[in-house]
């Protein structure tokens, strides 16, 4: 993967014509729950029923918790898995890196410095296949979803604040993974955020990163 790190500037213009009038409606879900922490999210359909369901980690129960979306906008039962074993994640991401047909989940956790890989069962419940250890202060923080070698299987590419890089983690192909290169995003950025996409229309998945230190969103090119 080439690797470029490009500033770029936003320009906004404003018109009095709308073309779309936005509505947004708010629906209370399940009044009685008082969580005060909610930090790790994801949106995926969990438990097979073409209907998008909420995955979260919340200050509870330090499960993985799936709130099953009705289809309408609204959410009824809520799935708790892995209870009491999940504390600290700070991000989730969604793939299915056993290509079973089912949506797993990859998380950061940066107090312990694991990427941890959670396979579902399709009914909407998880179980721990594998955590992967990085050195102490390497501070993963956000991680995204993609194939960056081009076999079918999907990868993994996390960012860590305090070594200014972000790792690309490639599939084994049975939902385990193992870490490939650094990738470099500069002196003193500090590697935030980061999304894949294919930039360049040339058919391989490109990652943007936000570097809060240098200001600046690094463009890093997939070959």
């Amino acid at each position: 993967m080439k690797n470029s790190i490009t500033s770029t500037i936003m320009t906004v213009t404003t018109t009095n014509k709308s073309t779309c009038q936005l509505k947004i409606q708010s629906i209370t879900i399940e009044r009685q729950w008082h969580l005060e922490y909610i930090e790790a999210h994801a949106i995926g359909d969990f438990n097979g029923d073409n209907r998008l369901d909420i995955a979260f980690v919340d200050d509870q129960n330090w499960g993985i918790n799936v709130l099953v979306g009705n289809g309408n906008g609204s959410f009824g039962a809520r799935i708790i898995s892995l209870q009491n074993q999940v504390e600290g994640l700070k991000k989730l991401s969604v793939g299915d890196f056993n290509n079973d047909y089912k949506l797993d989940l990859a998380a950061t956790d940066p107090s312990n410095n694991h990427i941890v890989i959670f396979l579902g069962n399709g009914a909407g419940s998880f179980v721990i296949k594998q955590k992967l250890q990085e050195a102490r202060f390497s501070v993963p923080e956000s991680i995204t979803i993609g194939d960056f070698n081009n076999d079918n299987y999907s990868d993994i590419a996390v960012t860590f604040h305090e070594r200014n890089q972000f790792n690309l983690f490639v599939s084994n192909r049975d939902g385990t993974f193992r870490k490939e290169w650094p990738i470099r995003t500069g002196p003193n950025s500090y590697p935030s955020n980061l999304v894949v996409a294919d930039f360049n229309c040339d058919n391989h998945q490109d990652i943007a990163v936000v570097n809060v230190y240098a200001k600046n969103i690094g463009i890093f090119i997939g070959d």
